[in-house]
């Protein structure tokens, strides 16, 4: 075989393409998480290994960079996987959630007031940040009520773990 006749990047990318793509045709696919987190350390390593030169003396963790392309394939595969079953969506919903929930919002008085008595944090004509009682529908600060001074409020964050274990919890925070 001559030198000229060797098959091209492009010829063989596209040749992978179409593989993907009548793997895909199949159908019933579902997504497999594992095997993608797998194969993404798999890509994460022969990276590593070709920066920092490729080292064959420990066979377990060694990935072969003539593997890289298969690897990526794979890749490839089951993020469509994942995208077509729409495991991704329920993913993405989950994640937009956990930050949602992750990160308090201040909410205005002139919206609503806290359900139940206890301390909240407070902002305090607009620019301090204290705590404040919340009791019978008025916010006091220093024992008195200063419904008119408090322009937003958020409950306070739960308490930190000390050495794993649960912080005992403050009945008057709970109100």
């Amino acid at each position: 075989m001559s030198i000229s006749s060797k098959p091209t990047v492009k010829a063989l990318d596209e040749g992978q393409l179409d593989l993907m793509w009548q793997f895909l045709q199949m159908g019933h696919q579902k997504s497999d998480i594992p095997a993608l987190k797998e194969h993404l350390d798999q890509l994460r390593q022969a990276m590593i290994q070709k920066t920092a030169g490729q080292r064959r003396d420990d066979p377990q963790s060694y990935v072969p960079f003539e593997d890289v392309g298969t690897i990526v394939n794979c890749i490839v595969i089951e993020t469509m996987c994942l995208y077509l079953s729409g495991d991704l969506d329920k993913l993405e919903a989950l994640v937009e959630g956990a930050v949602e929930k992750a990160t308090p919002a201040w909410i205005h008085t002139s919206e609503r007031l806290p359900e139940a008595g206890g301390t909240y944090l407070c902002v305090w004509q607009g620019k301090t940040v204290n705590t404040g009682f919340f009791c019978n529908g008025h916010f006091r600060l220093y024992g008195e009520i200063k419904d008119h001074l408090i322009t937003h409020w958020m409950p306070l964050p739960e308490l930190p773990s000390v050495n794993g274990k649960e912080t005992e919890h403050d009945p008057e925070r709970e109100g």
